[in-house]
């Protein structure tokens, strides 16, 4: 995997590779990891990362993998059916994502990551129909974790998870 050097307030951060992540925390950990878009990043990186867990022992069921790319997941599902997989939309409005692409993901995924913007009750149970979870990005908001939780969202991807403790815990005063 590629090694990206991250400029932040002028200092410059490693970020460390797939390889150093695992051999770090081996197999006492869950993994989520995003492939990208395999034409244009990275050619075989499924395989890679198969080879990866299996070089440092790591489970099946502690990795989830998502993507914005149908292509990958499937890739991933035929190199390795027990991994959980998860499809990330980027929505302008519900109707956007289509019965056609909850039944693709349904027959290989667990579950789907999208934006909150036009998330609602209904569409939540349309998802949960098609056996998949449901996954939220990114919500540092106290008001829109508490109305996404209330709406019944499976996960919520946040930069602040001690808000979000709080606020599954109903701990955050009103």
């Amino acid at each position: 995997m590629q090694v990206i050097i991250f400029f932040h307030k002028n200092t410059s951060i490693k970020i460390p590779t797939l390889d150093e992540i695992f051999k770090q925390y081996g197999n006492k950990t869950k993994y989520y990891i995003e492939t990208k878009n395999a034409a244009k990043v990275s050619v075989g990186q499924e395989k890679l990362i198969l080879q990866l867990m299996r070089k440092y022992h790591i489970d099946e069921k502690n990795v989830i993998i998502e993507s914005f790319h149908l292509d990958s997941l499937q890739v991933m599902h035929q190199l390795n059916s027990k991994i959980k997989l998860v499809q990330l939309f980027y929505i302008h409005n519900a109707k956007e994502l289509s019965n056609m692409q909850l039944d693709a993901i349904s027959k290989i995924g667990y579950g789907i990551g999208i934006n909150d913007q036009f998330i609602s009750s209904s569409f939540i149970k349309q998802v949960n129909k098609k056996g998949l979870k449901i996954n939220v990005y990114t919500i540092d908001d106290k008001t829109k974790m508490k109305r996404l939780i209330d709406m019944g969202v499976n996960g919520i991807f946040t930069n602040n998870p001690e808000l979000l403790k709080q606020v599954a815990a109903n701990k955050v005063s009103k």
